[in-house]
């Protein structure tokens, strides 16, 4: 089964959303509407689905290969209320692109052979937390955290998204390579999130079946 699934959308950001070209790292938008268009808003509620908030990813325009990037699951304290909770639940799925001239190759790994290490933002003194850590952490795996492929990782499969919005999987262990296609300073991708009703992968492939 594929970990991806391209969709038919209308122009999802507004045209007055403007790119940082310094910040590096992950940027959460809990108000969605500031980013994204009316249309894409009347799309997403006629296919009976909530926007829970959005994610900006800027990373330098080199350095984007495997043996640099962390591999993690995407977890959050939220629930689909907007509650915060205090345990870690998994993020099943997001609707992604990238926003640059760019190629974000995807890697989903098999890891049940290593220690799971769950995020240590609820152990750090608040000035120390990232501002987003509550919608957006990442549960890890081995002995410690750190970049690069484990002994003992197992690929299961890859896919690349470009410019063209994809509903991706996000609850199963992954790391994202990018390739720029031309030199740039900087690569961006954007992340929207849902107030998940589904309960898995499968469920959610259906939930997003109208946009296809």
């Amino acid at each position: 089964m594929s970990y991806t699934q391209q969709l038919s959308l209308p122009r999802l950001l507004k045209e007055s959303v403007q790119l940082p070209t310094s910040t590096i790292g992950y940027s959460v938008i809990p108000d969605s509407t500031s980013i994204l268009t009316d249309e894409a808003l009347a799309c997403f509620d006629r296919a009976n689905l909530e926007v829970f908030y959005s994610v900006l990813f800027v990373s330098p325009g080199h350095g984007g290969n495997l043996a640099s990037r962390l591999i993690h699951t995407d977890a959050s304290l939220m629930d689909k209320n907007g509650d915060r909770k205090s345990s870690w639940r998994k993020t099943i799925c997001s609707i992604n692109w990238e926003l640059t001239n760019s190629i974000a190759e995807w890697h989903w790994w098999d890891l049940t052979s290593l220690p799971i290490l769950y995020p240590k933002a609820l152990t750090l003194p608040p000035m120390s937390r990232h501002p987003g850590y509550e919608y957006l952490s990442g549960i890890h795996y081995g002995n410690e955290v750190k970049v690069g492929i484990p002994d003992g990782a197992k690929l299961i499969q890859t896919a690349k998204i470009d410019s063209i919005p994809t509903l991706v999987r996000t609850d199963v262990p992954h790391n994202i390579a990018f390739v720029m296609k031309n030199p740039a300073p900087f690569r961006a991708a954007i992340s929207i999130r849902f107030k998940e009703s589904w309960q898995d992968w499968d469920e959610a492939l259906i939930a997003f079946d109208s946009l296809k």
